[in-house]
């Protein structure tokens, strides 16, 4: 019997994108699952989490690592929206990495979308990021199959700040591009030019 279980595990392993601070077994996946509001879901063998329908994050659902707030799952798939707003979160790991809707992040504390690209693969709809203090790293937004806006969603002009004010500038020339050509070296040289060189990075 244990001899069966190893050579099971071995065939399915975990998925390489379980963080240190993410469940490891289908027991305490199943238990977190359970107290949120997803009401259909799969557990896949590597461990990821397949949301039938629509997927609503609380801030009770995340885990504290190392000071920040995290997603303790990974979702390889939404099959409707994704949301997880207001609830503190810092980090993309454990986002979709298929989602058949928008993705709602607003009111959150991501500074970066470093690598967003290979959190988020596909998605058909919108990413909603207002009310978060991003700094650099948006280029990747160019290579999502799908995406068709980035919403910043800032204050009217005169409100913001000067930082808020180049996020504003940058994502306009992000949107312009998911709109036309969505090519990712024009949208960089634009960045670079448009002085907003620390948002010109995957």
């Amino acid at each position: 019997m244990k001899l069966k279980e190893l050579t099971e595990a071995k065939q399915t392993p975990i998925s390489t994108e379980i963080q240190p601070w993410m469940f490891r077994t289908k027991k305490e996946i199943l238990a977190w699952l359970e107290k949120s509001p997803i009401v259909s879901f799969k557990i896949n063998p590597n461990l990821t989490v397949s949301a039938r329908t629509t997927a609503i994050i609380t801030k009770p659902l995340l885990t504290e690592y190392n000071g920040k707030r995290f997603l303790p799952v990974k979702f390889s798939q939404a099959m409707q929206s994704f949301s997880a707003i207001h609830v503190g979160l810092s980090s993309l790991h454990g986002l979709p990495t298929y989602c058949r809707g928008s993705i709602r992040l607003s009111h959150n504390l991501l500074t970066s979308l470093y690598n967003i690209h290979k959190h988020i693969k596909e998605l058909d709809g919108v990413l909603n990021v207002f009310n978060n203090p991003i700094t650099s790293n948006i280029l990747g937004l160019l290579y999502i199959k799908g995406l068709k806006h980035i919403d910043v969603g800032l204050p009217a002009e005169g409100r913001y700040t000067s930082q808020e004010k180049k996020l504003l500038d940058a994502i306009e020339i992000i949107n312009k591009h998911l709109a036309g050509d969505r090519n990712i070296h024009f949208a960089q040289e634009e960045l670079i030019e448009g002085g907003l060189s620390e948002f010109a990075k995957l």
